[in-house]
């Protein structure tokens, strides 16, 4: 796909044989590119790839998602080799068949107009255990989101509902 780097992106880590080098601009990526700009957090030299944390990171991680969907709508005629690649690399309990029955109203998808994103709001600074990397959600604007976005229930879901994690 093609994608617009949005931040300069310097990391290594031999361990994993993990090596991600972009600078902002347009991109032609592979799905190994894809995934190690999904992958970064923060660059070699110790500074963060995004000063809002992980809410950067999900915001590139969900354009370049809609950015695969467009591509693959491209070639409509491609629908079941896509497939048998989704088949072979995630592991699903949906056979072949029910895949394709979602895949039917997906290709009429307008990604202007029918695809909304959100990023649920919270705070990325906060820790747990010593993990670097937590996000606490806001639970009230939370429940709102899933309920506007997500809910196929005709009863809003409540905070109760939710069991959301609370860093205290």
């Amino acid at each position: 796909i093609d994608f617009d780097i949005p931040v300069h992106m310097s990391y290594d880590d031999p361990l994993q044989n993990l090596h991600i080098h972009f600078e902002p601009g347009l991109a032609h990526l592979d799905g190994k590119d894809a995934l190690k700009v999904c992958r970064l957090r923060d660059n070699n030299d110790g500074t963060l790839a995004y000063p809002d944390y992980d809410i950067g990171r999900t915001r590139t991680q969900q354009k370049l998602l809609i950015a695969v969907g467009k591509k693959v709508l491209l070639h409509p005629q491609k629908i079941s080799e896509y497939l048998k690649i989704f088949n072979q690399y995630v592991d699903t309990n949906l056979s072949f068949r029910n895949a394709l029955w979602f895949i039917e109203p997906a290709l009429s998808v307008d990604f202007e107009k029918d695809v909304s994103v959100s990023t649920l709001p919270g705070d990325g600074t906060v820790s747990y255990k010593k993990a670097r990397y937590c996000y606490e959600l806001y639970p009230e604007e939370t429940v709102s989101i899933v309920n506007d976005l997500i809910s196929p229930y005709t009863t809003p879901i409540s905070l109760e509902d939710m069991n959301l994690f609370s860093v205290k």
